[in-house]
């Protein structure tokens, strides 16, 4: 039987965890509400997968956008998009999670199918897992090449978003992730707390006083 996931739920766990990856709380939450923002803003007469893809793309925005002033890298290689740590330790990418992403006492999955890149950085994971090589010197590191890989993984529906960052360590045979040796655990965004969406409202970059700094990258 496989090893359940170490799971970082209470205050104080997620924020040490999130300190051992050179992030913190209030940083992970902002892009949670970057992303879900975006989705909210989306058109009831829209196709039915976009505002789901339009969170996931926004997601990666708004990580990229408050991550980027602090020295991380964005990363498009092989259409694989993803953010990696100043010193190519750390590479985050987003997934849409089922039903049990946020909920500590079941095991989420990825939605959808992944990859041939996501099953190379699963395998990179375990690699790094193994003795002698989980701290291997970061100087010999071609930057996102060999690093660890965590998944920030969202599920969102009419009532609320439920989302954490977690570092996936084995995929099915379709190539979902079903599971995890670290999962940093967030409490659930309530979908009635944010700003109504207004349809006159023409300026995307409004996140109803949410403060995300804007920057070209």
């Amino acid at each position: 039987m496989a090893e359940p996931a170490r799971n970082f739920e209470q205050p104080h766990d997620r924020n040490s965890r999130l300190f051992a990856l050179g992030l913190d709380e209030a940083l992970i939450e902002k892009v949670a509400l970057y992303g879900l923002m975006a989705r909210q803003r989306c058109s009831p007469l829209s196709p039915p997968a976009f505002p789901g893809t339009t969170q996931w793309a926004e997601t990666i925005v708004g990580a990229r956008l408050v991550l980027v002033p602090k020295n991380w890298t964005p990363d498009d290689s092989h259409n694989f998009s993803r953010i990696v740590s100043p010193d190519g330790r750390i590479a985050i990418i987003v997934a849409t999670g089922d039903e049990h992403t946020g909920i500590a006492t079941a095991e989420p999955r990825t939605k959808h199918p992944k990859g041939s890149e996501t099953a190379a950085a699963v395998e990179i994971n375990e690699q790094l897992s193994l003795p002698g090589l989980a701290v291997a010197g970061t100087a010999e590191r071609v930057p996102g090449s060999q690093c660890e890989t965590w998944v920030f993984l969202l599920s969102t529906n009419d009532f609320e978003m439920r989302y954490e960052l977690s570092r996936p360590k084995t995929q099915d045979s379709e190539g979902r992730v079903i599971a995890w040796s670290d999962r940093i655990i967030f409490p659930p965004i309530d979908i009635d707390s944010l700003p109504a969406r207004s349809d006159d409202d023409g300026d995307d970059d409004d996140l109803g006083g949410i403060d995300v700094p804007v920057e070209r990258i």
